[in-house]
């Protein structure tokens, strides 16, 4: 079941601006990922299981494609923003939308 119902060829430049934003500092991603995934947990749970999931493949292509200082960087925010969005999800998610 896909519930993001995601297009991935209109999600990567939106990807490549969030991750240009974090690693290189360029302010081209504007949006709330937070909100984003909050969202789609109201619709799906999202678990420990699916963000160990994104971390595992993240880490992989990274370290399959890519070496280096900005790599390390990468990996390292990938690994805070899994477990900081796991929190908001949990908490803010299943909080009662009036």
């Amino acid at each position: 079941m896909d519930v993001a119902q995601l297009d991935f060829d209109a999600h990567m430049p939106i990807l490549y601006d969030f991750w240009c934003t974090l690693l290189l500092g360029d302010m081209s991603y504007t949006r709330n990922a937070m909100e984003v995934h909050i969202s789609l947990h109201r619709k799906s749970a999202l678990t420990n299981v699916h963000f160990d999931e994104w971390l595992r493949l993240f880490n992989d292509t990274a370290d399959e494609l890519y070496s280096g200082e900005k790599v390390s960087e990468a990996k390292y925010r990938a690994k805070s923003i899994a477990g900081l969005m796991l929190y908001k999800v949990e908490t803010e998610g299943n909080k009662i939308i009036v």
